[in-house]
């Protein structure tokens, strides 16, 4: 095998191992996000009101966005391709 060349079968693992990461990483994401907004409220200002939101907001959006498209991505690839039938008829 070449350097550098990943085969088909390790490139789905690959991309479910990052779809992985990505959802914890979000999840982790969220509750910072959550004790943040929970901290400030003691302030009377919430994360995303007037305020702009804060990291973790945009951390954990983009990070489920993240896994969404690996996994999309996992999954076009995991199905069969389209047969194309020919007919010698015509």
């Amino acid at each position: 095998m070449e350097a550098g060349v990943v085969r088909d079968e390790d490139m789905g693992k690959l991309r479910m191992a990052g779809a992985g990461a990505a959802i914890v990483g979000s999840a982790v994401s969220a509750e910072l996000a959550w004790l943040h907004a929970r901290e400030l409220s003691a302030f009377g200002v919430i994360c995303g009101g007037a305020t702009p939101h804060c990291g973790w907001c945009v951390s954990a959006a983009g990070l489920a966005a993240l896994a969404a498209g690996l996994l999309y991505a996992q999954w076009r690839a995991a199905r069969p391709a389209p047969v194309a039938i020919r007919s010698d008829d015509a």
